[in-house]
């Protein structure tokens, strides 16, 4: 069986990640999800409060981007 890894370039999109991670923990997949995010800094801190507050057993991995 294949493990599957998939990238999510995102800039300011809070509400886009909150449905996407909620689609998956929905689903009850085993994806490895690595977000790579150059969003604003009013942005970063939401998106990152959201993935501590995960408690599903999706695993996320989570890169900010500066400029």
């Amino acid at each position: 069986m294949f493990e599957v890894g998939l990238i999510i370039p995102t800039k300011n999109r809070y509400i886009f990640l909150e449905r996407l991670i909620q689609y998956y923990i929905n689903n009850n997949t085993n994806h490895v999800l690595y977000i790579g995010d150059a969003s604003d800094i009013n942005y970063k801190n939401e998106i990152t409060n959201l993935l501590k507050s995960n408690k599903s057993n999706i695993v996320v991995n989570y890169f900010y981007l500066t400029d």
